[in-house]
């Protein structure tokens, strides 16, 4: 993209096949409190998906959890069917 910030950028005009790279695993700065007395989750459009699975989790875990999501249109509401059913299986507020 030319207006990356870096990674897309450098992938494209320096890096070659063949080339070594060093990673390094996922840094969550974002973690789920899995102890809490009760979870709100807030998302805007694609940011809703680590709270996806942080819903999820928070079912497996017996958790409460209330989710408020919102996008422009309804239209754009990713993974709505999924979050619904999420929210019937689990101890969820409305979604």
């Amino acid at each position: 993209a030319p207006d990356s910030q870096g990674g897309s950028r450098w992938f494209h005009e320096v890096a070659r096949v063949g080339m070594a790279l060093t990673v390094h695993g996922p840094d969550n700065r974002f973690e789920l409190e899995e102890n809490a007395a009760f979870t709100v989750l807030l998302a805007g459009g694609i940011g809703i998906t680590p709270l996806f699975s942080m819903a999820a989790r928070l079912n497996e875990l017996g958790r409460p959890w209330v989710l408020h999501y919102t996008a422009r249109r309804r239209q754009e509401l990713a993974f709505e069917n999924e979050l619904r059913a999420l929210a019937a299986e689990g101890r969820s507020g409305s979604t």
